[in-house]
């Protein structure tokens, strides 16, 4: 289960997640991003960088939140 905090700024909503988002989270995860997403001035930035696993419905979920408009924040891995 990941830890999902949202933090609401004047013109932005913020959510991190921290540790395993999975299928489990994705109810919690869309009601953190509710408030951008419902509003037409709010950009929405969601941080994944501190998720340890991002199953594949997870996956799935945020790529729909990034074609709504949202900005994704992954970890960046070093390629081999």
């Amino acid at each position: 289960m990941a830890r999902i905090r949202t933090v609401i700024q004047t013109s932005s909503v913020l959510v991190v997640v921290h540790g395993r988002l999975g299928a489990g989270d994705m109810r919690r995860l869309e009601e953190a991003c509710a408030p951008a997403l419902t509003t037409a001035h709010a950009d929405l930035v969601v941080d994944v960088q501190q998720a340890t696993v991002i199953d594949r419905v997870a996956e799935a979920h945020l790529n729909r939140i990034e074609t709504r408009g949202a900005v994704i924040r992954r970890t960046l891995r070093e390629e081999s």
